[in-house]
C-alpha cells in the first residue's frame, strides 16, 4: 500500500468532512427560531393571563362558600352565634363568635352586656377571615337589607333584626364575570 493511500484511509469522507466543520448556527438561523418564539408568546401570554384570572376568580368565590360554611358549623358546633360580616368597599370577609367575650355583664344577668349585638367586640373569637385576591372583587352582599348575619346554634341565618334571612353576596371579577354566593333560609349555601 502506498503512503498516499494509508492517508486516505484516516482522513474523513468528504460528505463527514463538511458536518464536521461546519458546527453551531448561524446568526440567521437563531433570528428566525427567536422570532418564531416571539410570536409563540404573543400568543400564549394573553391567553395564560385569562386563565390564570378566571382560575383567581372560581377560587375566590369557593373559598367564601367554604368559610360561609365553616362559619355555620363552628355555630352548631360552640352551640353559639356566629356572625358573617362582609365589607364590600374593602373586598374582606370576617364570621367571629358573637357571645361577648371580654365586654363585661354591667347588668349582672350572667349574659356579657355585648353578646349577640352583631359586632366584633372584645375577645370575641374570630372563626374566619379573608381578603379577596386581586382582580377580584365584591360587587354585594345582601342579607336582609344588611351586608352581615348571624347563624344561630342550629345553623340557620338570622339578620340584624332576628328574623330568618336568606341573602347573597356577589363577586365580580377584573375580566366581567360575576359569581352569586346565595344563603337560603335554610342556612345551605351554593354559587350560581
Amino acid at each position: 500500500m502506498t503512503v498516499a493511500k494509508q492517508k486516505d484511509r484516516f482522513r474523513p469522507h468528504d460528505r463527514n468532512k463538511a458536518l464536521y466543520e461546519r458546527t453551531g448556527f448561524t446568526l440567521v438561523e437563531l433570528m428566525i427560531v427567536l422570532s418564531v418564539f416571539a410570536i409563540l408568546m404573543s400568543v400564549a401570554v394573553p391567553v395564560l393571563n385569562n386563565y390564570i384570572s378566571r382560575h383567581r376568580f372560581s377560587g375566590a368565590a369557593m373559598d367564601v362558600l367554604g368559610n360561609l360554611r365553616r362559619a355555620r358549623a363552628a355555630a352548631v358546633e360552640k352551640n353559639r352565634s356566629v356572625v358573617f360580616r362582609v365589607i364590600v368597599a374593602t373586598g374582606t370577609y370576617q364570621a367571629f363568635v358573637d357571645d361577648g367575650a371580654g365586654s363585661g355583664d354591667v347588668d349582672s344577668n350572667g349574659v356579657p352586656d355585648n353578646a349577640g349585638n352583631n359586632t366584633k367586640d372584645g375577645d370575641e373569637e374570630v372563626i374566619v377571615s379573608g381578603t379577596l385576591p386581586r382582580g377580584v372583587s365584591f360587587s354585594a352582599a345582601n342579607f336582609g337589607g344588611n351586608n352581615n348575619f348571624r347563624f344561630d346554634n342550629r345553623g340557620f341565618p338570622f339578620n340584624n333584626a332576628n328574623v330568618l334571612t336568606g341573602g347573597t353576596i356577589d363577586l365580580v371579577s377584573d375580566l366581567g364575570a360575576v359569581r352569586r354566593i346565595t344563603l337560603v333560609t335554610s342556612g345551605h349555601t351554593r354559587i350560581q
